[in-house]
């Protein structure tokens, strides 16, 4: 009887470790399955800003794109998370379940062969239950965290019949390691709340980058090395009116964007009495310093159709105007949505 009640122990110590083990794998897998499966998350914070873009536009909700545009670090990490809840969604994807199957097997696997070595080097060297506990926990290294501690030394050193314990051993464990398949057979995101590192907490990790925001247009550097030594640099900038931009002494937008600004004549005015060109823009303080932005004319279509869609909405945000120099061209208007979505594509 106190045999089996240590083998009991043991158990559903390990037990909790295997179960612990699965989930951790289990998360990776699903990481590296998801950036397979996935083409939003197979790349860089670029493509994956690509995806956020093209969302935005389908679901074509203003209050969404303002979040994104003001607080783009909490919308890209609320993205991600969605992603990982939908892909993890075990009524939709059987390959979770399969992925959670697997590891289980795998793990088990470590402990059968951990009983096994551990056993027969014990046997070989005449120990007792005390010194296979321990040269169990050596077995399993790296493989299961297993909570020696919680084990007492002394409580195994009366298990002498080391065949017996194995035996029983090993029939307690394909009981529960039975159960705890059953339990996997409906593997969800629920599952895996408790690991120590989530899906979504890994993608963020791989997806994040550098998060300072250009100081005209807001969007973010494309440096993928947060704090990095580089000057920040973005491909494509936005229009100012995206981020209430907007010419001094007026109630009118500037539609202009930050890259053909700097190509310009026109003076960046910084207070009352300090104003200096465009072109001079890194010598505003240390927020325009560190940025590099290029020369360039080009808008980009998705931006074109966002001010005409949400025109409106952007006016009663900022409480500005597209009048005057900020009216609003008319070949912006005729962009499409599926054209401004297309053109994203191309990246």
């Amino acid at each position: 009887m106190q045999t089996l009640l240590y083998v009991l122990k043991l158990c559903l110590e390990n037990l909790t470790a295997m179960h612990q083990a699965v989930c951790d794998k289990a998360s990776l897998e699903i990481v590296d399955k998801m950036k397979s499966d996935c083409p939003a998350f197979n790349g860089n914070r670029s493509n994956l800003e690509n995806y956020i873009l093209i969302h935005l536009a389908v679901k074509e909700q203003f209050v969404e794109f303002k979040e994104y545009i003001q607080k783009p670090k909490q919308y890209f990490e609320k993205y991600i998370t969605e992603g990982v809840e939908e892909y993890c969604s075990a009524k939709e994807n059987i390959k979770i379940r399969e992925i959670f199957e697997s590891c289980l097997e795998f793990y088990t696997g470590k402990v059968y062969t951990a009983i096994t070595n551990s056993i027969t080097a014990v046997q070989s060297n005449k120990g007792d239950g005390s010194s296979w506990l321990d040269e169990f926990c050596k077995q399993l290294g790296d493989n299961i965290h297993f909570p020696r501690h919680s084990l007492i030394r002394a409580d195994y050193k009366d298990i002498h019949d080391i065949p017996c314990f194995r035996y029983e051993l090993a029939t307690k464990l394909e009981t529960m390691v039975a159960e705890l398949k059953k339990e996997y057979s409906t593997a969800s995101i629920r599952d895996i709340e408790d690991v120590r590192n989530k899906p979504q907490d890994m993608l963020r990790e791989q997806m994040s980058g550098c998060w300072v925001q250009c100081p005209f247009c807001k969007a973010i550097c494309t440096n993928t090395i947060p704090g990095h030594d580089e000057n920040h640099r973005i491909p494509i900038h936005r229009p100012e009116a995206v981020t209430g931009g907007k010419w001094c002494k007026t109630d009118t937008f500037s539609i202009d964007i930050c890259t053909s600004l700097v190509a310009s004549d026109w003076w960046l005015m910084l207070s009352e009495d300090n104003e200096i060109p465009y072109k001079d823009y890194r010598t505003a303080g240390p927020k325009y310093a560190t940025w590099n932005i290029t020369p360039d004319l080009t808008v980009q279509p998705y931006w074109k159709w966002f001010v005409c869609r949400f025109k409106s909405d952007l006016e009663r945000l900022y409480k500005l105007q597209f009048t005057g120099r900020g009216t609003i061209p008319e070949g912006w208007t005729k962009i499409t949505k599926d054209e401004a979505i297309a053109d994203l594509w191309k990246k």
